[in-house]
């Protein structure tokens, strides 16, 4: 694919045939992915009042750049937005707050600005199309929505081929995401997320969607390029 940059999902690890779920500081790291040829860039992990500094101790420890998460909308105390944001100057490690279907605290982008707006560069923005797409809201409305707010953070990005909740995820550029429209107009307003395609609807060929789509991308980004 020629992409050297990835996400994990949750810190448990499979080390000598037993489960871990901190694994040893940088490890698994050089272990696993350095040896390889990549980079952990960013990291999923829902937070929690309990969780939230193990979480992100382990993202600095891995030298990550951004937590994706999605924790449960909490007022005050240890587990509300406050207080993670704390922990985020603390550690040093920015999180982006990730939508899933409803019921999950952040299925509209509404809820994700609610609980941006008046806050640190720590805190922000990540778009998954086809959950938001299956969801009713066009991905467009919503990028243009986190820029406008300055909190476009990540994107978990991939095309769905209808806006509806029987929408289904196709290669990127074959659906009706706008990814063309989207990636245009990330680079005329000079925004630079991070970007993890995904793709979970075909586990066992997930390269019958990877590789069209990473061509797409890297032909999309390359006119801009050469429109400069």
């Amino acid at each position: 694919l020629g992409r050297n940059h990835v996400e994990r999902r949750t810190r448990k690890t499979a080390v000598c045939g037993q489960r871990t779920e901190t694994p040893p500081k940088k490890w698994v790291n050089s272990w696993k992915m350095a040896d390889a040829g990549l980079k952990h860039t960013s990291h999923y992990e829902r937070l929690s009042a309990d969780s939230a500094r193990k979480i992100l101790e382990f993202c600095k420890d891995m030298d990550l750049e951004m937590l994706i998460t999605d924790p449960s909308r909490v007022a005050t105390g240890d587990g509300s937005m406050d207080a993670y944001e704390r922990l985020c100057q603390e550690y040093g490690v920015k999180i982006a707050l990730t939508n899933h279907p409803k019921p999950n605290p952040y299925w509209n982008p509404d809820l994700v600005l609610e609980d941006c707006r008046g806050r640190s560069r720590w805190i922000g923005a990540s778009a998954d199309f086809g959950h938001f797409m299956r969801g009713g809201f066009a991905p467009m409305d919503v990028v243009k929505k986190y820029m406008d707010a300055g909190r476009m953070y990540q994107f978990h990005f991939r095309d769905v081929n209808e806006l509806g909740h029987e929408g289904h995820d196709v290669p990127l550029g074959e659906g009706t995401a706008e990814i063309r429209g989207i990636l245009t107009e990330l680079h005329r307003r000079k925004v630079k997320p991070l970007f993890s395609i995904e793709y979970e609807s075909n586990f066992d060929e997930p390269l019958v969607d990877l590789v069209p789509s990473v061509k797409f991308f890297n032909d999309v980004c390359g006119e801009l390029l050469a429109k400069e």
